[in-house]
């Protein structure tokens, strides 16, 4: 015997159906929560005094094939507590529905691979791009964090395959993702670029992200530890200060014969040539200070 199908269960757990009806391509349905009261965030006290009601636009999962957007009926109640600050609050879905997202909680959940754009850009006040999809290469998740926010996004969702383009501050994002229990892989900007569709924003490259992670040939950078990053740290930092040793002993040479002072080249004969410098008594008193701090700036 077949069972019927209750409206009620097209929608999370903790709604009610009030009515659906289709726009377009979109199927629309009205839900409010199946509670009678509210509790207040900020004292805890429970309110049945009803102060007014919202709407709130959340898609959820899809039906047959269409895109599903909830009607959320929202209320707000009036905290009865004297001493409570907050005189009226919303009441929260907080298992179902996150405050403010634009997505249902079971949505989120489905998600098989994502793709996130750092911008290059390693401050904490940058947002981020997040591109999404599921099994079926269906876009379910399209949107812009701030830090704040994308750490708490990736603690709630169950463990994804993230793609990151190695970037500056990529290799701290895989590290943090991973601890979340996420699979992190860090793709080089040249193999993402093939993949984007439109002009160079942090919109395409999350899509490019997104795609370039299943492709089967795809090459990818291991994510460092905190020793190695500490170990690329030394190359690099060691690389710059000889890099600085060479520009010091080269601005040194050409100023001396800009006085007449030639030495003989390579770098095993710069500090003959300082000293040659510094005990000439004929050099204009602000020269000689001026060769005086490169001296000590090079043997620095």
């Amino acid at each position: 015997m077949q069972q019927a199908l209750h409206r009620s269960s097209l929608v999370p757990r903790g709604f009610l159906v009030e009515s659906a009806c289709y726009e377009g391509d979109k199927a629309v349905i009205t839900v409010r929560a199946s509670g009678t009261d509210g509790l207040c965030p900020s004292c805890g006290t429970v309110s049945r005094r009803i102060h007014s009601r919202y709407q709130r636009r959340v898609t959820d999962l899809p039906l047959s094939g269409r895109v599903v957007e909830l009607l959320v009926v929202a209320r707000r109640f009036r905290c009865d507590a004297v001493r409570c600050g907050r005189q009226i609050f919303t009441e929260r879905f907080d298992e179902m529905l996150a405050p403010s997202a634009r997505r249902t909680a079971r949505l989120d959940s489905i998600v098989h691979h994502l793709g996130l754009a750092l911008g290059g850009r390693p401050a904490a006040g940058f947002a981020k791009r997040l591109h999404g999809v599921d099994e079926n290469e269906e876009v379910v998740v399209r949107r812009q964090f701030r830090r704040a926010e994308m750490i708490r996004y990736f603690e709630r969702i169950p463990p994804v395959l993230v793609a990151i383009e190695s970037c500056g501050s990529s290799h701290h994002w895989g590290r943090l993702l991973q601890s979340f229990g996420h699979e992190v892989k860090l793709i080089s900007p040249q193999y993402v670029k093939a993949y984007v569709k439109r002009g160079k924003n942090d919109a395409a490259d999350a899509e490019a992200l997104c795609e370039s992670v299943t492709r089967p040939s795809m090459r990818f950078v291991p994510v460092k530890s905190k020793e190695q990053q500490a170990a690329c740290m030394l190359m690099t930092v060691r690389e710059r200060l000889v890099t600085v040793k060479y520009q010091l002993s080269n601005a040194f040479r050409s100023y001396a014969a800009e006085f007449g002072i030639v030495g003989p080249a390579g770098r095993q004969n710069v500090a003959a040539l300082i000293k040659r410098v510094l005990e000439d008594d004929s050099l204009p008193e602000m020269a000689r200070d001026l060769f005086r701090f490169q001296a000590d700036e090079y043997a620095g």
